[in-house]
């Protein structure tokens, strides 16, 4: 976990940073991270390259000409100790140079990122609360220039989304998922079996640790992995480590951790049990995760394959690597997002399902799992 943070962090580092994405990507079998990370780091080597100059190049290999020769001519001896002191000072300072421009590159560049992905959240969330009400608008605008109405005085009546709730079109599998992403938030000592919607099966919690639950149903063979969303709390910053760095616009460095720990335990449990089903579920930080294992594991570079995912109200800003990945993904991504949370609101804009939050909770948060409970 350790190694894995330090690569996180060092994702930000020029030429460094990229050359371990490309080989993270690499041993995952993700071709949109490795393309990404090879397109970065083609840039930083250019920009290391032109920091560097044809000036500093030269005096460089004069440098060395020139300790070549003044070794052979006095055999090693005080002159040539100089030449070569002065040939090292040279090249650290180039070294410098390139360094420091290639970074200064990759902290501006990487600010304009965060720049733009902001301002795509911000005009998410207005079209978030704005979309739902334009079907509604349009219909009631023409209603009333065919009956000389004036459409405005109606519009403050339009405003309401006219979504529906979750529990109400939301299949048995959603539901169960739903009811498993809440479960998972329990200590390990007191997480208990959970009922499908039906009734009549039972999946046993079979193992986990304080960021994920296993569920487990014999009979179907089904396997359920349930990411836990971020806790506040003292003890354990792990969760809002990855919340700033999500917040920073770091889409996978931001839960390398995580999804390293979750494929490490998925791996043992099928190591363990029969599965003819696998799937995984998570809420806010929990969603990001599942949804970052299904889309960054090609299914050849790892022995299992997830069958479903659900994320209620996952957490990020817009990633246009995220975006390709959910179209290459072999799994069935399933993205669910209550109408006015802005921490999910631009996390996925093309394939989201989109609700409004459930009846009787309307003062609760919009992000809140509640709103995906039936009870």
């Amino acid at each position: 976990a350790g190694l894995t943070r330090l690569c996180g962090a060092g994702s930000f580092l020029p030429i460094v940073g990229p050359a371990a994405d490309v080989l993270s990507a690499a041993r995952r079998g993700d071709r949109t991270g490795l393309a990404a990370g090879l397109c970065s780091l083609g840039l930083d080597l250019c920009s290391a390259v032109a920091a560097a100059g044809a000036a500093p190049v030269a005096a460089t290999a004069a440098g060395s000409v020139a300790v070549v020769a003044a070794a052979g001519q006095r055999a090693a001896g005080r002159h040539a100790m100089g030449a070569a002191v002065r040939f090292a000072t040279r090249a650290a300072s180039s070294s410098r140079l390139v360094v420091k421009h290639t970074l200064k590159r990759k902290v501006s560049e990487h600010g304009r990122q965060v720049a733009v992905k902001f301002s795509l959240a911000v005009a998410s969330a207005l079209a978030d609360r704005a979309v739902p009400c334009i079907p509604a608008v349009l219909a009631a605008r023409q209603s009333s220039l065919l009956h000389g109405k004036a459409w405005e005085a109606i519009l403050p009546a339009l405003l309401t989304a006219p979504l529906p709730c979750f529990r109400d079109i939301a299949s048995e599998d959603e539901r169960l998922h739903a009811r498993l992403s809440h479960e998972v938030y329990r200590a390990c000592s007191v997480r208990r079996a959970v009922a499908a919607p039906a009734g009549n099966v039972l999946y046993a919690y079979i193992g986990g640790d304080k960021h994920r639950g296993f569920w487990y149903e014999p009979h179907q063979q089904h396997l359920v992995l349930a990411e836990r969303g971020t806790v506040l709390s003292t003890d354990d910053l792990d969760d809002l480590r990855c919340d700033a760095w999500l917040a920073f616009g770091s889409g996978l460095s931001a839960v390398a951790v995580r999804t390293a720990a979750a494929d490490a335990a998925l791996r043992q449990q099928l190591r363990e049990h029969d599965c003819r089903r696998v799937s995984a579920t998570g809420h806010s930080l929990g969603g990001t995760v599942v949804v970052t294992l299904a889309t960054s594991f090609n299914r050849g570079a790892v022995p299992w394959h997830l069958d479903a995912i659900h994320a209620f109200n996952p957490g990020g800003l817009p990633d246009l690597s995220r975006s390709l990945a959910f179209f290459l993904a072999t799994s069935e991504v399933k993205v669910h997002h209550i109408h006015g949370d802005m921490i999910s609101s631009s996390f996925h804009l093309l394939g989201r399902r989109r609700y409004a939050k459930r009846c009787g909770s309307d003062a609760e948060n919009a992000h809140g799992l509640v709103h995906f409970l039936a009870d």
